[in-house]
């Protein structure tokens, strides 16, 4: 069984009502060595709505961190 934490992910240039992303980190044991695994979800595409007013258009399009794995080791 995997535990994981699951945190709602946005960036302060994110203006746009619809886009939705997760980041999701579980901690891992491979061959003795202790990892966390960070997976970026994307949840839902932008819409064209503002936040602030969902009439006028939002200019941002998605994440600037790419979608996908990212595998963290500590380093002594």
């Amino acid at each position: 069984m995997h535990y994981g934490l699951y945190m709602f992910f946005d960036e302060p240039a994110n203006d746009d009502s619809g886009l939705e992303a997760a980041l999701i980190i579980r901690r891992v044991v491979e061959n003795g060595v202790e990892k966390n695994i960070a997976q970026l979800y994307h949840i839902k595409s932008h819409n064209g709505r503002s936040k602030e007013n969902i009439y006028g258009a939002s200019t941002f399009r998605d994440f600037s961190v790419p979608y996908g794995f990212y595998t963290l080791i500590k380093q002594l």
